[in-house]
């Protein structure tokens, strides 16, 4: 519903942070991980999760793409709601959680608060098989083999400075959303697409 905002800091007193933009103020919660990169004042912009429960709305805010695709992966496993996540992200960065994961690291993910040890083992076997398709070698895309338009496209974009972790994910959906029947397309209408999407 909402992808970003961008407006002028107000306030940013952990985890909270108010952005004003048309003259109303939009309260987020973030993660100590975007909280600790914002800047004293001036305009921010946020990447946006609205989380809706029957009595509240409320806004998680993301300085990266990475941040809040780990902060949705997280909410996807049984037993852990979006304060649990958020915790998650406030405790590791981005690459220290996929790391955990991907060593099945149980007892690091287990020493969050908030989450014991049935919860570490959950988070790390449910998510273990996501994060490295998301986050696979430099010749895979989610997990995928690259052909060689995939391979120039995704190297173009990160040419352009965009990280290979945000190139890669628009270009995987990219290809998604040209299915099969489409047949391959060349790298720079892939590039092209892809931008639309970052």
């Amino acid at each position: 519903m909402y992808e970003h905002i961008r407006g002028t800091l107000v306030t940013a007193s952990y985890p909270h942070v108010v952005l004003e933009t048309g003259g109303v103020g939009y309260r987020f919660r973030v993660p100590l991980s975007t909280h600790s990169r914002l800047p004293a004042s001036g305009e921010v912009r946020l990447l946006c999760h609205l989380h809706v429960r029957e009595d509240e709305l409320t806004f998680f805010g993301f300085l990266t793409e990475e941040e809040r695709s780990l902060f949705e992966k997280l909410l996807q496993v049984g037993g852990v709601g979006p304060g649990t996540a958020l915790q998650v992200l406030s405790t590791f960065s981005p690459q220290e959680l996929q790391e955990s994961i991907l060593k099945e690291d149980f007892a690091r993910i287990g020493r969050v608060k908030g989450i014991g040890p049935k919860l570490a083992r959950r988070i790390v076997l449910e998510l273990k098989g996501l994060v490295r398709e998301l986050y696979g070698g430099d010749g895979e895309v989610f997990g995928k083999s690259l052909g060689p338009a995939e391979g120039e496209a995704l190297a173009a974009l990160q040419k352009l400075g965009y990280p290979r972790r945000a190139a890669a994910r628009a270009l995987e959906e990219t290809l998604l959303s040209r299915g099969d029947d489409k047949g391959p397309a060349p790298s720079e209408e892939l590039v092209l697409d892809a931008l639309r999407r970052l």
